[in-house]
Order: C-alpha cells, then structure tokens, then sequence
C-alpha cells in the first residue's frame, strides 16, 4: 500500500503494515523480532482461547534494544509525549480490563463476538497499546476497534468509520499495524485518507512497526506541535542513521535523542 505523503496540518495519520518494506525511519522488519522487541508470547492454557495469542511485553524501554539502537532514555527525558492523543487501529484491546491505559476509544467492528473482543480479550491491540506507552509514556491513547478477521471488506469499512471518527476527536497520529489490504479494499480506504488530506490534517506513511514510529513522532509532537508531518519526518531522516543487526541492515534508523536536539535547535 503506497501512498504519497500530501499537503497536511495538526494531525498525523501513520497508517503501517507488518510485512511491508522497510523504507522509513525504523530499523527493518527484517530484524528478527523476538531480538529487536524482547516479546516474551506465552499461548493461552484455556480451551476456550487456545486460539488466541497473549503479549506479555514489560519494561521495553530498559532493554538494549530501544535505548542502544534508538537512544530512547536519552530522548524520554526531554519529551514523553505528554498532550498528544494517538489512536490504535486494531482489535483485541482489553479495554474494559485496562482502564488506566487508554484515554477513549471505540469499537467499529461488526462481527460476531466484536465486544467481547475489544472490552476482555488481551490481544494485539493491547500489546500496541503497552508498546506505545513504552516508547512515549504520556500519550493519550485511544483504542480503536477495526479489525474484522474474516471479511477484509467489513474491516476496512471499520476503518474508514475510525477514520472519521478520528477526524472530529482531534486524534492526531494514528497507526495500523497489520497485514495488506487487497486492490480490491484498498481505494476505499484511499478515499476516506484523502477526504481527511483535503482538510488539510492528514499525512500517510508507511513502516513495519506503527507504535513505534507513532511513539517517535507523538515524543517530536509534545515538544513543537506546530510542524507538518513532512517535516517530522524530515527530521527523524536527517538524524537517522545506517545499522547492521544480527546480519540485517537497514538505512535509517531512528536517533531519537537526535532528533529532539535536532527539532529544540531548529524550530
């Protein structure tokens, strides 16, 4: 899915899929993700949710990984994304069992058992969500319920709901982290974007790991909320950096620390 950034104003839109290339100002997906993020995933016990996957994924950003490879400690002590609303496309949030993490949110989803999904079930929504809060602690996060596992054309309805939705509650990034939408989904999914870029609000992106990359710029955003999304990504760019990783390399590599002296220096 690739759409070209477009003219924009206070919110940002990072919409990003798994899998997809890593062209952007995050280390490659390829990197193994075990060694990059230090999930520990531990398969549900119960009859009921053997089919289900549960995160456990504390203390992120005392690992080696965000601090050696993104200086993200560094970073945290200036900015921990306090005032900036971001907003999760995806299910399985827990929402109801979470209550101190998410700042709002609301369920889009249509298929069978979608409430119990998005208020009890502890999945990749939530996983997200504790993500996020790693890289910028303060964020205001909102839980958007979208996914639908079984028909693409109901999940990208919900997201163009989310979207919208997202568009009158003044969210301003928000991130999907999930696999591609089809030729046949993926114009109106474009529509809606566009609808939103011609109100001068929305740019898109696209990367492998949504909370991430959200997190970076929510952290650039509680500094200065007064650039484009263009230029945040300009700086997250210009002060990246190349890395070789257990045999895999990628361009730019985020340098938060950087990136916020980069942004207090210039702006």
């Amino acid at each position: 899915m690739k759409l070209h950034l477009k003219k924009i104003g206070v919110m940002v839109l990072v919409v990003l899929l798994l899998g997809s290339v890593a062209e952007n100002f995050y280390l490659a997906h390829a990197l193994h993700t075990q060694d990059m993020m230090g999930e520990d995933i531990v398969e549900s016990e119960t009859e009921e949710d053997s089919e289900l996957c549960y995160i456990n994924f504390p203390d992120a950003n005392t690992r080696d990984n965000y601090d050696t490879i993104h200086n993200l400690k560094a970073a945290q002590q200036v900015s921990k994304g306090a005032g900036v609303k971001v907003g999760i496309l995806d299910w399985g949030f827990g929402f109801d069992e979470h209550k101190d993490l998410y700042a709002g949110g609301k369920d889009f989803m249509k298929f069978e058992y979608h409430d119990e999904n998005f208020k009890h079930v502890n999945e990749h929504g939530f996983w997200m969500a504790q993500t996020l809060k790693e890289i910028a602690p303060e964020v205001e996060v909102y839980a958007l319920g979208t996914f639908s596992p079984d028909n693409e054309e109901e999940w990208v309805d919900s997201l163009v709901e989310a979207i919208h939705w997202a568009m009158k509650n003044d969210i301003e990034i928000l991130t999907l982290s999930h696999q591609e939408i089809s030729d046949k989904n993926k114009a109106r999914l474009d529509e809606a974007v566009n609808e939103a870029v011609a109100q001068g609000k929305v740019c898109l992106s696209v990367s492998s790991m949504s909370v991430v990359t959200g997190g970076f710029v929510a952290i650039l955003k509680s500094i200065n909320n007064t650039l484009t999304p263009e230029q945040y990504k300009e700086i997250l760019v210009k002060t990246s950096r190349p890395l070789e990783y257990e045999g895999q390399s990628a361009v730019h590599v985020v340098d938060i620390e950087k990136a916020v002296q980069y942004l207090k220096e210039n702006y």
